[in-house]
């Protein structure tokens, strides 16, 4: 009566992956606990107030060459938002 009923689990797909490719924890990798977990690899970046865009650059775009123009698309973006909001508030009748 106490049992608890979930869903089954689907099934895993096969790594591509060799058992030589698979990444050992090192020191520049730690094993991430959990089923489906994977490893997390440490990258440095440089400190040139765009870390973060060249960080999100290597793990979305493979490489870190992509940080220049991540930063370039936010920062049009924030500029057209900030000229639509000023036309929003300065253009009321």
């Amino acid at each position: 009566m106490n049992e608890i009923l979930s869903a089954p689990s689907p099934p895993r797909p096969e790594s591509p992956l060799g058992p030589a490719d698979i990444p050992l924890e090192g020191n520049e990798s730690l094993a991430v606990p959990g089923r489906d977990a994977g490893y997390l690899q440490l990258r440095v970046v440089p400190d040139d107030n765009s870390c973060l865009f060249s960080a999100v650059a290597i793990v979305f775009e493979g490489g870190i060459e992509g940080g220049a123009s991540l930063r370039k698309g936010t920062t049009h973006a924030r500029r057209a938002l900030t000229v639509s909001r000023r036309r929003r508030n300065t253009c009321r009748p």
